[in-house]
């Protein structure tokens, strides 16, 4: 099972497209996670494939887009064992601290947070604090169009039985 992971278009969604077309090409593309700023240039293009986003704070800037009270500024997904918080990360302040973000995650018992926001790459691996809490995976693909790092990216999640493998993809 492949995730794509996206962010941060900002309505230049020719790198994108790409990337989608060449993960479809390869018939290796199951489902699309899309965190916001830039929901317009995802929506309605590949029908086939699953995709799930959330508003950014971009979004309201952007007119011709789907009615925006359908969209919601941050999503749970239950999906093959492994449960994920998709937000665009603006409401918990990501550009200064992962603090909120991580107590939120926590809070809602997330194995993997997805956010955006920064347009900078960013993964770490967080183990338990205490006995009864569990590992998570922290995640910002960067941004497919208008990066802060110099890097064009989005990321790639894989998941095969009990493993997953979280990568970051460059255009």
């Amino acid at each position: 099972m492949k995730i794509l992971v996206f962010s941060d278009s900002h309505q230049y969604n020719r790198l994108l497209k790409s990337a989608i077309e060449k993960h479809l090409n390869a018939g290796t593309v199951d489902c699309i996670f899309y965190l916001g700023d830039g929901v317009k240039d995802i929506n309605g293009l590949y029908p086939q494939i699953p995709i799930c986003y959330v508003d950014g704070n971009y979004e309201e800037y952007v007119t011709g887009f789907i009615d925006r009270k359908k969209l919601k500024s941050e999503v749970i997904v239950d999906f093959m064992g492994f449960r994920f918080f998709l937000t665009h990360g603006h409401r918990y302040s990501v550009k200064s601290t992962f603090d909120n973000l991580i107590n939120a995650a926590r809070g809602k018992n997330a194995d993997i947070v997805l956010f955006g926001h920064t347009h900078e790459q960013y993964y770490k691996y967080l183990p338990p604090e205490s006995d009864s809490d569990k590992p998570m995976y922290i995640f910002n693909p960067g941004s497919i169009s208008r990066p802060r790092d110099n890097k064009f990216s989005y990321g790639i999640i894989e998941i095969q039985k009990e493993n997953i493998l979280i990568t970051h993809a460059t255009v």
